[in-house]
C-alpha cells in the first residue's frame, strides 16, 4: 500500500468539496480532495446563491470571474389561478454594493473552482476514487483506505478529514452520526433548459415567477444566459419512467404558458427534498459539511450557501489551531454555530413551502383585494439570521457579517472592505487610533481598519456605524463581527477573555 500524508483530505468534489480545496489551498495547506465518480457532474442541480457567498468566493479570487457568469435576481412575481400575477416584490440588499441574490450555473461554478484549486501546487484533485474506510490512528492523525480502478487500495493519512460527500455520505455514516428530522419533505420535478430567444418570454426575466397552489405549484427562473430553470410540486413520487422524459417535461412547461417550441431540454430530475440537521458535526479530527450535515427544502435558496459557509467557519478555525493561536476547544463552536443558523433557514424555507404550496398564499391575496393594502409597496428582505452563540460576545452587533462596502482606511488607496480583511481579525474603528491600542492589537495579532479620515468612501460604512451607535467592531476572519462597542480598548479586552477559554 502507497502512504501519504496530508494536512487535510477532502471526500466529495462537489461545489463545497472544490471550495474547500481552493480555501485550504489558499492558506498554504498540503490538500487532497478525492470523487468516487469519474467526472464532475455535467447538469445543473444548485442554482442560487447569496451575497454571501459570493463574498467567499472572493476570498478565494474567483468572485469576479462569477459575477460576469451570473443573472443578478431582482425580486418575484406571485401569480394564481388563470396564471394571474396578484403580487410582486423587490429583493432588498443590506450591503454598498452586491445585491442579494444571484442565479448561476453550477457546471461553470464547479469548473471555476477546480481550476481555482490548480493555482495551488500542494492541492490535489483525484477523481474515480472512493473512500471505502477510515480511521483516526493517533490523536493527530487519521489513516484512509481508497479505492481507484487499474490501482491497488491506496492508505493515505491526514491530520484532518472532511466530508463533503452529500446527503448520502459513507464519511458521516462511517462516524455513526444520529439525525434530527424537522419532519418537512416533499418532491419536485426539475426541469432545465436553454431558451433560443429570451425576447419570446412575455414577462419579466429578472424576476422570478411562482405559481401558488395548493395542488401542482411551480417556479421558473431565468438563470445567467439562456438557462432556464422550472421546478414543480408533487405530493406524491412518480414511478412511471415515461413521466421524466423531455417531452414530458415539456409538458408541465407548456401548463405555465411558455412557448415550448422556443425550449431545449437540459435534463429533467425528480427527487425528494427533505429537512434535516445532523445532531454532531465532528468527531475529534474528523468532520462533515454541507448537504452531509444537513438538507433543507429549496425554497429559500440556501442548499448550497449552507455549505459554503461552513467550510468558511470551520476552517479559520483549524488554521488557528494548525498555527498554535488556538487550542482544539475551538473547534467545538463550529457545530454551535453553525447549526442553529442553518436551523433557522430551514425554518423559513418550510414558511414559504407553506406559504407558496398551501392556501395560506391567500395571505398574500389580501394586499391585491383589500384597498387599505393594495397599494402597500413589495419589498422582500429577510434578515439573515445570525450565527449561534459560540466564539463571540454578547454585543447586539455580534454573529452577523459586516456589510460589503468600499473603505479608505489610514495612509492606504481605496478597496473593498473584504480586500483589508484578507482572513484575518481585524478591529474597524471610526476614530482615530491611539498608540497604546495599535500597540495591544498588534500584540494580539488584530490588524486595524482606521476610516477616521472623512472621505466619500468611508462614508457609507461610517454612518452604518452610526446607525448600529457603535465606534468599533472587531471583525472575525470570516467577516462576522465578534463584538461592538464604543471603547476599542473594551472590545480586544472581550476577544483576549474569550481566547484564555480556546487557549
Amino acid at each position: 500500500m502507497n502512504k501519504t500524508t496530508y494536512d487535510i483530505i477532502i471526500i466529495g468534489l462537489g461545489p463545497a468539496g472544490l471550495f474547500a480545496a481552493n480555501l485550504f489551498g489558499k492558506k498554504g495547506w498540503k490538500v487532497l480532495g478525492i470523487e468516487q465518480y469519474e467526472n464532475r457532474w455535467p447538469h445543473p442541480r444548485a442554482i442560487g446563491m447569496d451575497d454571501e457567498i459570493l463574498r467567499a468566493l472572493g476570498s478565494i479570487g474567483l468572485q469576479e470571474e462569477m459575477l460576469a457568469k451570473m443573472h443578478h435576481l431582482k425580486g418575484g412575481y406571485l401569480r394564481h389561478g388563470a396564471n394571474k400575477v396578484f403580487a410582486s416584490m423587490d429583493i432588498t440588499s443590506d450591503n454598498e454594493y452586491l445585491g442579494k441574490q444571484y442565479l448561476y450555473y453550477q457546471p461553470e461554478l464547479e469548473a471555476a473552482l477546480e481550476e481555482g484549486a490548480k493555482r495551488y501546487k500542494q492541492v490535489e484533485l483525484r477523481y474515480n476514487h472512493q473512500l471505502v474506510d477510515f480511521q483516526q490512528i493517533s490523536e493527530e492523525e487519521v489513516q484512509l483506505k481508497i479505492k481507484t480502478k487499474g490501482t491497488d487500495l491506496l492508505e493515505l493519512t491526514t491530520n484532518y478529514l472532511i466530508g463533503c460527500d452529500g446527503a448520502k455520505s459513507f464519511v458521516r455514516q462511517k462516524l455513526d452520526i444520529q439525525t434530527r428530522n424537522l419532519n418537512y419533505d416533499g418532491y419536485i420535478l426539475k426541469i432545465d433548459a436553454t431558451a433560443k430567444d429570451l425576447s419570446k418570454f412575455d414577462y419579466d426575466t429578472d424576476y422570478f415567477h411562482k405559481y401558488c397552489s395548493s395542488k401542482k405549484a411551480w417556479i421558473r427562473m431565468v438563470g445567467r444566459g439562456n438557462h432556464c430553470r422550472w421546478e414543480f410540486q408533487f405530493k406524491e413520487n412518480i414511478e412511471d419512467p415515461k413521466e421524466l422524459s423531455n417531452e414530458a417535461a415539456l409538458q408541465h412547461i407548456a401548463e405555465t404558458g411558455d412557448d415550448i417550441s422556443n425550449l431545449s431540454v437540459i435534463n429533467v430530475t425528480f427527487y425528494k427534498y427533505q429537512s434535516l440537521v445532523h445532531k454532531t458535526w465532528r468527531k475529534e479530527n474528523c468532520f462533515i459539511a454541507g448537504d452531509a450535515a444537513h438538507l433543507t427544502p429549496p425554497y429559500a435558496g440556501q442548499g448550497l450557501c449552507g455549505g459554503i459557509r461552513d467550510l468558511v467557519n470551520l476552517s479559520w478555525k483549524l488554521e488557528e489551531v494548525k498555527q498554535k493561536q488556538s487550542s482544539e476547544k475551538i473547534l467545538e463552536t463550529y457545530r454551535a454555530e453553525r447549526a442553529p443558523h442553518f436551523t433557522q433557514y430551514i425554518y423559513i424555507a418550510i414558511f414559504i413551502g407553506y406559504l407558496f404550496k398551501t392556501r395560506l398564499y391567500y395571505l398574500f391575496l389580501a394586499f391585491s383585494y383589500l384597498p387599505f393594502l393594495k397599494n402597500i409597496g413589495g419589498k422582500l428582505y429577510i434578515p439573515p439570521p445570525k450565527l449561534g452563540k459560540g466564539f463571540f460576545s454578547r454585543h447586539s452587533t455580534a454573529r452577523r457579517v459586516i456589510p460589503y462596502c468600499k473603505v479608505t482606511p489610514k495612509d492606504a488607496a481605496i478597496q473593498f472592505i473584504d480586500e483589508f480583511i484578507d482572513n484575518k481579525w481585524t478591529l474597524l474603528s471610526k476614530s482615530p487610533v491611539e498608540k497604546n491600542i495599535q500597540h495591544l492589537a498588534a500584540s494580539i495579532n488584530i490588524q486595524i481598519l482606521d476610516i477616521s479620515e472623512k472621505t466619500a468612501s468611508n462614508e457609507w460604512l461610517t454612518n452604518w456605524m452610526e446607525s448600529k451607535r457603535i465606534q468599533c467592531a472587531l471583525i472575525r476572519p470570516d467577516l462576522y463581527i465578534f463584538s461592538g462597542g464604543k471603547q476599542l480598548e473594551k472590545v480586544l479586552n472581550q476577544y483576549i477573555h474569550l481566547k484564555k477559554k480556546v487557549a
